[in-house]
């Protein structure tokens, strides 16, 4: 082969390797554009990170339901458990009863915890109201959300269970006004609280991990702590009372009586879950002081409730409620949450400001038993001036119940107490 026709072929060589790097780099950025178009078609959208709603009970007319904690410091968890829901990622939401309490709003959380509800006059605009935003709540679990129902047990005298076992009465559960015992699984805190334990548990994912949990075995004439259920079918209980454990009929009133036989005589029912729609509900009616707002104190045995142990039995109410939240925001996982904590302006608390106590009446009956009165009148029978009946017919006339002196003593002789006794 001649030099020239060597060095031509080399060249045509050069060319060819030439025009196919270009046809592969036009292929390149060919593709490069259909990706780049592949990829406006169908944005990555940024999943929405979780969050709970605390649904604290106070009720207002207007405004946001965004409350600051320091307002509703009564229905916050403890600091300690709080650290436990942000390790799982859960951003928290604080809220009360307002108008501008939407199904919008809701979805901004996966799971929404309800303590008790406002206890409200039937005739009042704030109760209707109310009673809105209770059905609002069971259609949000319908779409998808998680609802968690623990109590918060106080001087209702059972008021409480009432107005949750009809707002429930749709779910086929039941709360009873009962409390649950078990004396022979008992220990004491160092404050003297009485706590009963059980490691009767349904294996489930809520349950995974969970050995053992501590339930309040006390009880008053005002409210029991720890309540048993009845649930339709639709509800699959996951804790029970052990086999000694069984349930207290106890009658709420101001005077103080002794329990009869409740309604389970061995293994009550005490938590329970259930499909709702596309969502999902929890039932726990324990005393939620003892699991939620004062989980790690001192009444409860510094977090024995929580993570602790005591004569061989442990509680384990942390990984529970874990799981519990964790169970409950996974229908939503993705397409509820997302919500950003607002900067709110806190208002002034109540401290040493003026109160104009003739309009701080007690509107209609909130609950039994309450009262409102003018305490701590001095007559002219001691260090004050106007005689006792005046004071008597002035209070009755500003729509006082009651009315109580709190006489100099110093200056109280024996004739004028009998004196102000017979009055």
């Amino acid at each position: 082969m001649s030099k020239s026709r060597w060095k031509r072929r080399v060249f045509l060589i050069m060319v060819g390797l030439f025009l196919l790097s270009q046809v592969s780099s036009a292929q390149l950025v060919e593709k490069k554009i259909d990706d780049n178009q592949h990829k406006i078609k169908h944005p990555r959208v940024r999943k929405k990170l979780p969050a709970y709603l605390i649904l604290a009970w106070r009720v207002k007319e207007e405004g946001n339901p965004d409350v600051p904690a320091a307002q509703v410091g009564w229905a916050v968890p403890d600091l300690k458990y709080q650290a436990h829901l942000r390790k799982l990622g859960f951003e928290q939401g604080i809220a009360i009863y307002t108008p501008e309490l939407t199904m919008d709003y809701l979805k901004q959380f996966n799971v929404v915890v309800v303590l008790t509800l406002p206890l409200l006059e039937k005739s009042s605009s704030s109760y209707r109201m109310v009673e809105k935003k209770k059905k609002l709540l069971l259609d949000y679990v319908k779409e998808g959300g998680g609802l968690l129902v623990l109590r918060s047990p106080g001087w209702q005298f059972g008021k409480d269970i009432e107005e949750m076992n009809e707002w429930l009465k749709p779910c086929g559960v039941e709360i009873l006004s009962e409390q649950v015992v078990d004396n022979e699984y008992l220990v004491r805190t160092e404050y003297g609280y009485k706590l009963s334990w059980t490691n009767n548990l349904i294996k489930h994912p809520i349950t995974e991990g969970v050995s053992g949990i501590f339930y309040p075995a006390i009880y008053n004439r005002y409210t029991d702590f720890t309540s048993p259920l009845r649930v339709s079918k639709d509800w699959q209980v996951l804790l029970y009372g052990k086999k000694t454990a069984r349930s207290l009929r106890t009658i709420k009133s101001g005077v103080k009586t002794s329990p009869s036989p409740g309604t389970f005589a061995s293994a009550p029912p005490l938590l329970a879950v259930r499909e709702y729609g596309k969502g999902r509900i929890a039932i726990w009616p324990i005393a939620a002081t003892c699991v939620w707002q004062d989980a790690y104190h001192i009444l409860w045995g510094r977090g024995l409730t929580m993570e602790g142990e005591k004569a061989g039995m442990k509680g384990n109410a942390a990984r529970l409620l874990d799981n519990l939240f964790t169970y409950l925001a996974e229908p939503s996982e993705g397409i509820f949450g997302g919500y950003v904590p607002q900067q709110i302006e806190s208002t002034p608390e109540v401290g040493f400001i003026k109160i104009n106590w003739d309009k701080r009446q007690v509107k209609g009956v909130l609950m039994p038993n309450c009262y409102c009165g003018l305490i701590g009148v001095k007559t002219s029978l001691s260090s004050g001036k106007g005689k006792p009946e005046q004071f008597i017919q002035v209070a009755k006339q500003a729509g006082y119940d009651f009315i109580a002196f709190t006489e100099d003593i110093s200056k109280l002789t024996p004739e004028k107490f009998k004196q102000l006794k017979e009055t």
